[in-house]
């Protein structure tokens, strides 16, 4: 999300596997490029006193070759610019996304209407 009247760009996440891991996903797979056209433009600036430039997202080639491909460079990024939490909310800690999805669909279906087919995709689910 934009914060600051569209000066910073704020991306939060909660990830439950290892960190390299995570952030291969953006490296490998398809969502390279919109990563890449998302924060292809983007800066870290260092505080004054650590006596050090900033941080650019790496290089780009037209928007969708390189930047977050070059996996060393990105993850050295966003370990400058990531902050940590030290506490989160979870209404269900031992589910993971699919499984609350799929009990939320269960739970239309028991509350849905009644009818034979509807009936049986319920039994199906079950």
């Amino acid at each position: 999300m934009l914060i600051d009247g569209g000066k910073r760009l704020m991306f939060v996440t909660n990830y439950s596997g290892a960190w390299d891991s995570y952030l291969n996903e953006f490296s490998e797979l398809a969502s390279v490029i919109g990563v890449n056209l998302i924060w292809t433009n983007t800066y870290i600036a260092t505080d004054e006193f650590e006596g050090k430039d900033g941080v650019r997202f790496p290089n780009t080639e037209l928007y969708t070759g390189r930047g977050a491909r070059a996996t060393l460079p990105f993850k050295a990024y966003v370990r400058r610019s990531q902050l940590e939490t030290l506490a989160w909310y979870s209404a269900y800690p031992d589910l993971s996304v699919v499984n609350v999805i799929e009990n939320a669909k269960l739970r239309d279906a028991v509350f849905g209407p009644t009818d034979v087919v509807a009936l049986d995709l319920l039994l199906k689910r079950l």
